[in-house]
């Protein structure tokens, strides 16, 4: 199934116009981070009535005083919906509420091998997110037809409750506007997307992924492609890419030909390389 990431009910219904078994990772507003996507609950309720795969972003960290919120979603829902979570936390949370079937976790970069996998697919759970930091090689060692990987989009690097850009909003003594930002080293070219809400503050990689040329190499249960920061012609173009590919209409060579030409700034990461570890000098 290809996970899309629709920002508004419009966008969702033109997705489903694709000949391909598409289903839909949303945000709830005011509950959920990245909300780039998200959707109120009766936006929500408005979107099962398309009887499609609704999987719900709930990927704050938990905390003892969130328990109340988190469980009117899960009361609200249920089983109509699958859920997307980064803390384990939340996994127990929806195991006790016999949701086994319907979890999601993925960890973002601490899933790296096939036996950490394995741990928690045998939990019983609908999928395991796999790192985004390791080979695809080592991705491919993995149950895949019970993974969730991401093949397109940003990825998320950094995440955290504190408000980084607040803090430094105060230290250097300005004001801006806590969306659309860009963070720049000083000893490198890379710009990193950023943003803070609420929650917390995200940062992510300075390029997009693409992996389209790998689309036939394993049989994935959960395909997702991220738009966030993409516009929404180049996204939907993207998506219809895929689709076209999976149904052996377009080879990936033509596939890949038509993509270069929608100038998205994509690299390698770490699709061809191992992570290095340098040591540090004391």
């Amino acid at each position: 199934m290809l996970i899309t990431t629709p920002r508004n009910i419009d966008e969702a219904k033109k997705l489903l116009s694709l000949d391909f078994e598409i289903g839909f990772l949303i945000g709830i507003t005011n509950i959920s981070a990245k909300h780039h996507n998200n959707f109120s609950l009766e936006e929500i309720d408005n979107l099962l009535e398309l009887d499609k795969t609704i999987i719900l972003r709930l990927d704050n960290m938990l905390f003892d005083e969130d328990l109340a919120i988190y469980l009117d979603v899960i009361n609200r829902f249920s089983n109509k919906v699958k859920y997307y979570v980064n803390d384990l936390g939340l996994v127990e949370l929806l195991l006790e509420n016999n949701l086994k079937e319907n979890v999601i976790y993925d960890s973002l970069t601490m899933v790296t091998n096939y036996l950490d996998f394995g741990i928690y697919a045998d939990m019983g759970i609908d999928a395991v997110g796999i790192s985004s930091e390791i080979p695809f090689r080592d991705v491919l060692k993995m149950n895949t037809m019970k993974g969730f990987y991401q093949f397109f989009g940003y990825r998320q690097m950094f995440v955290s409750k504190r408000k980084v850009i607040s803090l430094y909003e105060e230290h250097a003594n300005l004001s801006f506007p806590k969306k659309n930002l860009s963070l720049i080293e000083q000893t490198r070219n890379d710009i990193y997307p950023c943003f803070e809400d609420e929650l917390g503050c995200y940062i992510y990689r300075s390029y997009a992924l693409n992996l389209l040329e790998h689309l036939k190499d394993a049989n994935f249960k959960y395909l997702y492609l991220e738009s966030m920061l993409i516009p929404w012609e180049k996204y939907y173009k993207i998506v219809s890419l895929y689709v076209m590919v999976l149904n052996d209409k377009l080879n990936i060579n033509a596939a890949m030909e038509q993509f270069k030409e929608l100038d998205i700034h994509v690299e390698e990461g770490f699709t061809y390389k191992d992570s290095v570890y340098q040591k540090e000098e004391f």
